[in-house]
C-alpha cells in the first residue's frame, strides 16, 4: 500500500509540475506577444510592458528581448538599451544568436557602435553565425565605419559562407556618408565579389548596388549594374531604382524614359514607380512632357493607386512646377478628403510660379480648415519673399511663433531669406541670433551668408563663414555660392579667390557653372577682365550663359566692346533668344558712341521677335503694393506723380549746383522716366519719409548708373533713406552714399 501510495504522489507531482511549466510557458508567449505588439505599433509602450511582466515574476526568455531591443532602438534611446543588455545578463542569455543579433543591431541604430562591436566581441565562441556577422558589418557600414567593416567582412569570409544578404550589408550606408570615396570603393568590391560567388542575377543585390551607385553619384557604374540583368529577370523594383538613380543624379530625361521602356516590356509598375515619375517630370518643368504623361500614361491606365492621395498630391505637384496651375487646381478641387500636403503643395505651386499674392491668399483659406505645417510655411514665407513686401511677412512671422513653427531649422531659414530679400537686414540678423546654434544647420548659415552678400556686407559674410566652420558645420554648394556672391558685390578679390580654391582643396567640393560666374563677376567688376575670360577658358567645364553674363556685365562696367562681343556670340550659341544680353550689349555700344552697332544690334533683336523686358518697381505702403513701369502713364494719379517727379527733379537740380560737388545736370534727363524714378517720386508724394521710415522699392531690373547717382542725390537732397533692391543685390542710399559703394 505504501508503495502505491508513494507511486500516486509522484504521478500527481510529475502532473502538477507539468501543468505549472505550462503555466510559466504560456504567460511567457502572452506577455512576449504583447510587447511584440507594442514594438511594432507603439515603441514607446514596450518598456513598461517589460517593467509589468518582471513585477508579475514572469521570467523572461529569448524571445523577450529582440522586440523589446527594437522598439529601444525605434526610440534612440542608448541608455535604455544599456540597461536591457544588463537584464540579458543577468538572465544567461548573451549567447542566444538571435539575443546578440538584437543587441547589436539596437546598439547600432543608436550609432553605438563601440557597444555593438564589444557585444559581438565578448561572445563566448567561435562566432561562426552568418546573421551575427552580417548584422555587425550592416551596423559598421551603416554608420560610415567601411574601413572596419571591410575588415569584419574578410574574417567573415573566413567563418562561414557568404550570401546575397552579407554582400547587401556591407553597402548599408546613411545619406551623410554616401559621398565618402572608401564607400564607393566597398561598392565596386561588392560588385566584383558578385560575379565571383554567382549572385551577379540577384535582383535583391543589383537594387542594391544600384542604390549605392546612384547616391555615390556614379551614375555610370548604376547602368551597368542593371543593364546585366537580363530583361526577363527584373522586377518591378529594379526598374524603380534606375528610375529613381537617374532622377536623383538630375538626369529626370533618362528617368521619364526609362519607365516608358518599362512600361513597353509590359512591367505594371507600383505606386513607388509612378511617385519617382510625377517628381523627374516636375523637376523637369516641362509641360508638354507634362501633359504627354498624364494623357499617354496615367489617363490611360486602371492602376489601383491611382485614386490614392499621395499619388493625386504628385500629380498636382508636377502640373503646378510646370507651370498648368489650371489643370493643378483641378486636380486640387478633385481631392474629397484634402490633408496638409496638398494644401502645401497648391501653395509651394503658386510661389514657383512667382504668383505670390494667390499663394498667399490660398493660405489664408487653407488655415479656416487645418493646421499648416513647416513644409507649408516655408512656402508662404518665400511667396512674401517674392513680393519683397515686408509687413505680409511680419504677419506671417508672428503666425510661425503662435503656431510653434518657428523651431524648425528649414523655417527659419526661410524668415532669414525673406527678411533679408525685403530689405530689412537688421531683422534677419535678429532671427538668425535668436536660433540656438544646436538648431541651426547649413542651410540656415548660407541663408544668413547670402544675406549679407545681398545687403553689400561682405567682411560679415567671411565671419559667419569662419565662425560656422568653427562649429564643425561643413558647407555646401550653396553655402559657397553665397559667400562668394557676397565678395563679389563688396569688391573683395582675394578673400573670394581663396574661397574658390579652398572648396575641393578643404572641402571636397567641385565648382558648378554658378561657382565659376561669380568668379568671373568678381574678377570682371574690378577691371580684371582679361583675366576673367582667361579663367572662363580655363574652366573644367563648359561655361554656361550664366559664366559668358557675367563677363559681358563687367564689360558694360569698364565699356569693353571688344570683350562684349565675343562673349554675346558665346551667349547667342548658348541661348539664342536671350534679350536682356542683347540690350546690354546694344548699351555698351551706346556708351561707346557706336550708333550703327547700337541700330545693328535692335533689328536684329527686331527681326527675331525679341522684346526688351520692361523696367518694373514695387512700392509698399501701408497694406497696398503699388506698381510703376517705365514711362508708365497708366498709374496710380499720374499727373500728380509726374508733377512730383518734376518738382523733385528741380530741388535736386537746386541743391547739386549749390553744392558745387560734380553735379551733371544731364542725370536729370537720362532716364528721366524710369520706374524707381516715379515710385521714388509717389513716396515722397505719399510723404512716407515723414513717418520715419525709409522708402523700400523692389525693381526686376538691375539699377543703371545715371539713375544710381540720381537716388543718391535725392537721399542728400530731401535727407531720406532709399532702400532698392534690384535684380542683383539692395541699394542702401543715405545723405547721398550707397551702401554698394558704387560698386555693383
Amino acid at each position: 500500500m505504501r508503495l502505491r501510495a508513494a507511486a500516486a504522489a509522484a504521478i500527481v507531482t510529475r502532473r502538477y509540475c507539468s501543468h505549472r511549466f505550462n503555466k510559466v510557458e504560456n504567460l511567457q508567449f502572452q506577455w512576449n506577444i504583447g510587447i511584440a505588439q507594442q514594438a511594432l505599433h507603439n515603441p514607446s509602450s514596450a518598456p513598461s510592458f517589460y517593467k509589468k511582466m518582471q513585477y508579475l515574476g514572469i521570467p523572461p526568455n529569448n524571445l523577450t528581448f529582440p522586440p523589446l531591443l527594437k522598439a529601444c532602438a525605434a526610440l534612440r534611446e542608448g541608455p535604455m538599451i544599456s540597461q536591457v543588455q544588463v537584464h540579458v545578463l543577468r538572465f544567461g542569455l548573451v549567447s542566444d544568436l538571435f539575443v546578440s543579433a538584437a543587441l547589436i543591431d539596437a546598439h547600432g541604430k543608436c550609432g553605438r557602435c563601440e557597444c555593438a562591436l564589444q557585444v559581438f566581441d565578448e561572445l563566448n565562441q567561435h562566432v561562426t553565425d552568418r546573421v551575427l556577422w552580417t548584422t555587425l558589418i550592416s551596423t559598421l557600414s551603416r554608420h560610415g565605419s567601411h574601413e572596419q567593416a571591410l575588415q569584419r567582412f574578410s574574417r567573415m569570409r573566413t567563418c562561414c559562407e557568404l550570401d546575397v544578404v552579407s554582400l547587401c550589408a556591407l553597402l548599408s550606408n546613411s545619406r551623410e556618408v554616401s559621398s565618402d570615396p572608401s564607400f564607393l570603393k566597398n561598392g565596386r568590391m561588392v560588385h566584383a565579389l558578385s560575379f565571383k560567388y554567382g549572385f551577379e542575377l540577384e535582383n535583391r543585390l543589383t537594387n542594391t548596388l544600384i542604390h549605392m551607385y546612384s547616391r555615390g553619384g556614379a551614375l555610370g557604374d548604376a547602368s551597368k549594374a542593371f543593364d546585366g540583368v537580363p530583361v526577363q529577370q527584373r522586377d518591378v523594383v529594379s526598374w524603380n531604382s534606375m528610375i529613381s538613380a537617374h532622377a536623383a543624379n538630375g538626369k529626370e530625361q533618362r528617368a521619364l524614359s526609362t519607365f516608358f521602356d518599362m512600361l513597353a516590356l509590359g512591367v505594371a509598375p507600383s505606386k513607388v514607380t509612378v511617385m519617382a515619375v510625377l517628381k523627374a517630370c516636375a523637376e523637369l518643368g516641362c509641360i508638354d512632357t507634362c501633359r504627354h504623361l498624364y494623357k499617354c500614361v496615367i489617363s490611360g491606365h486602371s492602376w489601383p493607386f491611382l485614386n490614392d492621395i499621395t499619388v493625386a498630391t504628385a500629380l498636382l505637384d508636377m502640373h503646378a512646377r510646370c507651370g498648368d496651375l489650371d489643370s493643378a487646381g483641378r486636380l486640387f478641387d478633385g481631392i474629397k478628403v484634402k490633408n496638409v500636403v496638398c494644401w502645401s503643395a497648391m501653395i509651394a505651386g503658386y510661389e514657383h510660379n512667382f504668383c505670390f499674392d494667390k499663394a498667399l491668399d490660398f493660405f489664408c483659406k487653407m488655415v479656416e480648415d487645418m493646421r499648416p505645417n513647416e513644409v507649408t510655411m516655408v512656402s508662404v514665407i518665400a511667396a512674401c519673399s517674392g513680393l519683397g513686401a515686408s509687413r505680409p511677412g511680419r504677419v506671417v512671422h508672428g503666425f510661425v511663433v503662435v503656431a510653434g513653427l518657428n523651431r524648425d531649422a528649414r523655417v527659419g531659414s526661410a524668415l532669414v531669406d525673406m527678411y533679408a530679400k525685403c530689405g530689412d537686414i537688421q531683422s534677419a540678423r535678429r532671427v538668425f541670433e535668436l536660433t540656438n546654434y544646436t538648431v541651426r544647420t547649413v542651410v540656415m548659415w548660407s541663408a544668413m551668408i547670402g544675406a549679407e552678400g545681398l545687403h553689400g556686407f561682405g567682411q560679415r559674410a567671411l565671419f559667419l563663414f569662419s565662425e560656422m566652420t568653427s562649429h564643425g558645420i561643413a558647407p555646401n554648394e550653396v553655402t559657397f555660392i553665397s559667400l562668394l556672391s557676397a565678395c563679389s558685390h563688396a569688391g573683395l578679390v582675394q578673400d573670394g579667390l581663396s574661397c574658390f580654391n579652398s572648396m575641393f582643396r578643404d572641402y571636397r567640393l567641385s565648382p558648378t557653372a554658378k561657382h565659376y560666374a561669380c568668379v568671373v563677376d568678381l574678377l570682371g567688376r574690378t577691371g580684371k577682365l582679361n583675366e576673367a575670360h582667361d579663367f572662363i577658358r580655363a574652366m573644367h567645364i563648359e561655361a554656361d550663359v550664366a559664366v559668358w553674363g557675367s563677363l559681358l556685365g563687367a564689360c558694360r562696367l569698364h565699356g569693353n566692346c571688344g570683350l562684349a562681343e565675343v562673349a554675346e556670340k558665346e551667349i547667342l550659341r548658348l541661348d539664342p533668344s536671350s534679350v536682356g544680353h542683347q540690350v546690354l550689349l546694344a548699351n555698351i555700344y551706346k556708351d561707346a558712341g557706336k550708333e550703327e552697332a547700337v541700330i545693328r544690334t535692335r533689328v536684329a533683336m527686331k527681326n527675331k521677335g525679341l522684346q526688351k523686358i520692361p523696367g518694373c518697381s514695387f512700392l509698399e505702403i501701408g497694406t497696398k503694393v503699388y506698381s510703376f513701369i517705365a514711362d508708365d502713364r497708366c498709374c496710380f494719379e499720374t499727373v500728380k506723380v509726374y508733377e512730383a517727379l518734376q518738382a523733385l527733379d528741380e530741388h535736386v537740380k537746386n541743391i547739386g549746383i549749390a553744392n558745387k560737388d560734380g553735379f551733371d545736370i544731364k542725370i536729370l534727363t537720362r532716364g528721366q522716366y524710369h520706374s524707381e524714378r516715379l515710385a521714388i517720386a509717389f513716396a515722397i508724394m505719399m510723404k512716407v519719409h515723414e513717418k520715419e521710415v525709409a522708402i523700400r522699392i523692389t525693381k526686376n531690373l538691375r539699377v543703371c548708373k545715371d539713375c544710381h547717382d540720381y537716388t543718391k542725390l535725392v537721399s542728400k537732397a530731401c535727407k531720406i533713406e532709399l532702400i532698392v533692391r534690384d535684380s542683383h543685390r539692395f541699394h542702401h542710399f543715405k545723405d547721398g552714399c550707397c551702401t554698394c559703394g558704387d560698386y555693383w
